[in-house]
């Protein structure tokens, strides 16, 4: 059986020359001719296709007429008017869109095995690229999975540049219709990695904005060594240990990611998801706001006027606030999967390469960790995973890696990896877990003993951690201390299917 991915093809080249069932022409509303691929393709058929144009009397924008191919290796031509581009508020995706889906509806009518596109709109009439070449590709897409015919479809352009963008479109409307597979977790592992995180958030709350120096002053030369921070029920009079946004923000994700996998959602359902909930979050989070990043609440703020989640977070923005919440993902995914939907969720607040690269590298790290690799497996897969995204990020984990196997002291590595951006937080991550390998209790105190961002370090390392070792190498007394334990528990078994 063919896959999908095996169903669209992108050919760099002249799509004149191509022998396909049906060559689509990005035609004007007369159908009479005109430059670019229209042109090249009324020269290529000879002058029975524009006699057969002509007959038809014209097209509007965003619908498809089709004739015989004359002199085409083809056996029909499918003409179809793009969208001029004029901002992309007078409804030019939504042309552009209707310009594929009715071509390919055209195709199957007429039995077309094999259908090769120009890439529409790309010319004279101005369409971005980027946006174009994604539009197509989902809408492709769109149809192969519910459609036979035809049976594939090929993107032809002309030059290397928008080759590679092609791809890219491709590549990711691809990643969005995998969809969230079915839970195998040890139930076990998933409390320890949401315990982890949490109890390490709210261990590192208290310190959080303080330097070493000041941390041992407020708590004693040993710095925290459980919780320092409890507040009270008033409700019930139940005091406990309360986490921060990290957790907050992460148990948003978890449970996007739970309704979607529920419904059978693909990648773009499952950020949408998850969108509604950080724009609920940043209403009215659970518990009330805790100091939450600039950069998260401005991401919030866009998607709630109605900015698409891929373009929500600001682009250069690179803090922590995306890695810290990016755990979940590789309790969902197996490792290349959670790298994928872990970098596209990034993008709701933050797409810095840094954040990206970071994002990726937790979310494959908790995959492997959960299946018992071998640490310095696990350390490489999570820099693997970084390279994609951002060298200088990766160059920064291999030197706490390093500082871990060399013996450097935290009073200098986690000096200068405060954690406050992105890479530097997944940096000392790895330092703090290569440190403490089969120490989770060891890792959650030095994480929330540091002069920078103490929570979100002690979050990610007790996310790692926990992956490997699950719950029952937390203190019995951080568990039943912690907010909200009830809820968090049953997170837990809800995403190993219980």
């Amino acid at each position: 059986m063919s896959t999908l991915a095996s169903r669209i093809l992108i050919h760099q080249g002249d799509i004149t020359q191509r022998h396909q069932g049906a060559i689509v022409n990005a035609a004007n509303e007369s159908l009479l001719g005109g430059g670019g691929v229209d042109g090249a393709i009324h020269r290529a058929a000879g002058p029975g296709l524009l006699a057969a144009c002509r007959e038809i009397g014209g097209c509007p924008t965003g619908e498809a007429r089709i004739t015989p191919a004359f002199n085409l290796h083809a056996d029909y031509v499918i003409h179809t008017p793009g969208p001029r581009w004029r901002g992309g508020h007078r409804g030019e995706p939504a042309l552009l869109a209707s310009c594929y889906r009715e071509s390919l509806r055209l195709a199957e009518l007429h039995q077309c095995q094999t259908v090769a596109f120009p890439a529409i709109s790309c010319g004279i009439y101005g369409y971005p690229i980027e946006a174009a070449q994604r539009i197509a590709a989902e809408t492709i897409l769109d149809w192969l999975m519910i459609h036979e015919l035809p049976q594939v479809v090929t993107l032809c352009v002309f030059t290397p540049d928008l080759t590679a963008i092609t791809r890219a479109a491709v590549d990711e409307a691809l990643a969005h219709r995998v969809r969230l597979p079915a839970p195998r977790l040890d139930p076990e592992k998933a409390r320890g990695v949401v315990l982890g995180a949490a109890i390490g958030d709210a261990l590192g709350h208290p310190t959080e904005f303080f330097s070493l120096d000041q941390i041992r002053q407020r708590f004693g030369p040993q710095g925290v060594t459980g919780y320092a921070l409890y507040w009270e029920d008033v409700e019930t009079g139940r005091t406990y240990a309360p986490y921060t946004d990290d957790t907050q923000m992460a148990e948003a994700v978890a449970r996007g990611l739970l309704e979607a996998r529920a419904a059978g959602d693909h990648l773009d359902g499952a950020m949408r998801r998850i969108a509604a909930r950080f724009i609920d979050w940043a209403e009215a989070p659970q518990g009330g706001h805790r100091a939450p990043g600039r950069a998260c609440i401005s991401g919030c703020r866009a998607l709630a006027r109605g900015v698409d989640w891929r373009e929500a977070g600001g682009a250069d923005a690179g803090g922590c606030g995306s890695v810290m919440r990016a755990y979940p993902f590789g309790l969902f995914f197996d490792p290349q999967e959670a790298a994928r939907w872990a970098v596209a969720h990034s993008a709701l607040t933050h797409r810095d390469p840094i954040a990206l690269a970071a994002c990726a590298a937790m979310a494959v790290g908790v995959a492997h960790a959960l299946q018992d690799a071998p640490w310095a497996s696990v350390f490489e897969a999570m820099i693997d995973a970084a390279e994609g995204e951002s060298p200088p990020t990766v160059q920064m984990m291999r030197q706490a890696l390093r500082d871990a196997r060399a013996g450097v002291g935290p009073e200098i590595t986690l000096d200068r990896l405060r954690g406050w951006a992105a890479h530097e937080a997944i940096a000392a991550t790895i330092y703090i877990v290569a440190r403490h390998e089969a120490d989770l209790p060891g890792a959650l105190l030095e994480a929330a003993n540091t002069s920078g961002d103490s929570d979100s370090l002690a979050t990610l390392a007790g996310a790692l951690l926990g992956a490997r070792w699950g719950a029952a190498a937390l203190p019995a007394a951080w568990v039943a201390d912690l907010e909200r334990v009830e809820a968090l528990e049953a997170l837990a078994r809800a995403i190993a299917g219980l």
